[in-house]
Formats: C-alpha cells, sequence, structure tokens
C-alpha cells in the first residue's frame, strides 16, 4: 500500500516525461490546508475542506473536478486536487492558481500513456521476481 501511494504522488507531482500533451483548462494542484484543519480522506471529499479548495477554485473562474483524499491525507497538511476551466486555458489557469496565496503548486494535467510490455521483457522481470523460468 505505501509503494502505491509514493506512485500515485509521484505521478499525480511530476510533469510526465513522456506526454506531450495536457487536457486544456485543467490543472493538478496543491492546496496549503487551513491553519488548524486536520487533512483526511474524509475531510477533503466533503465539509469544510473542500468548501475551502471549492472557494479558491471559483475565484480564479474554476472547478473542482476531483480530490485525492488518500493521497491528500499522507502529505502532512497539502489538499491535491484536479481542477478544471471552462473559460481559462491551462497556462492562464495556472497563472490564477499560482496568485493565490493558498495555492503551493499548480502544473498542467499531463495525458500520461501506459506502454506495453514486451515480451521478452516479461520473461525477464517473471524470471527476476519468481527464481524459476516462465515459458
Amino acid at each position: 500500500m505505501k509503494i502505491l501511494k509514493y506512485l500515485l504522488l509521484s505521478l499525480f507531482c511530476c510533469s510526465a516525461a513522456f506526454a506531450s500533451e495536457s487536457a486544456e483548462g485543467e490543472a493538478l494542484v496543491a492546496f496549503r490546508a487551513p491553519e488548524g484543519v486536520e487533512v483526511t480522506e474524509a475531510s477533503v471529499a466533503s465539509g469544510d475542506v473542500r468548501a475551502y479548495i471549492d472557494g479558491i477554485a471559483a475565484s480564479v473562474q474554476a472547478e473542482v473536478i476531483t480530490t485525492y483524499g488518500t493521497l491528500s491525507a499522507s502529505t502532512g497538511g497539502k489538499i491535491l486536487a484536479l481542477v478544471r476551466s471552462d473559460t481559462k486555458t491551462t497556462k492562464e489557469l495556472i497563472r490564477d492558481l499560482k496568485a493565490h496565496p493558498d495555492v503551493l503548486s499548480a502544473s498542467p494535467n499531463h495525458k500520461v500513456r501506459i506502454m506495453p510490455v514486451k515480451k521478452k521483457m516479461h520473461h525477464h522481470i517473471m524470471n527476476t521476481h519468481t527464481g524459476g523460468t516462465v515459458q
């Protein structure tokens, strides 16, 4: 579970090295949690924390599409979400979000594609992890 959490966090926070395009008008955002508020999976999904980030998004003519509660709860005070604007480009949205004092970071929502594993590589992986041979 811990490995999955780190993998998802790295996908969320890092630009996709192999992606050249992003979803227009979308940004992955890390918000600063309000002072004295505990960030939990439940608080990010609804309630005061959700209302707080919805307000920040609305202030830049955007909306929160989804929140990442499990990742947010593991960051120690950051709220991670996908934000979309129907009226702004990705560049404009990121510029406006970064101007808000409670936005820690904002980056394009890069499109990521999974590449198929070649049969030869699959055999190598299986042999390495099982100690046996795979036909």
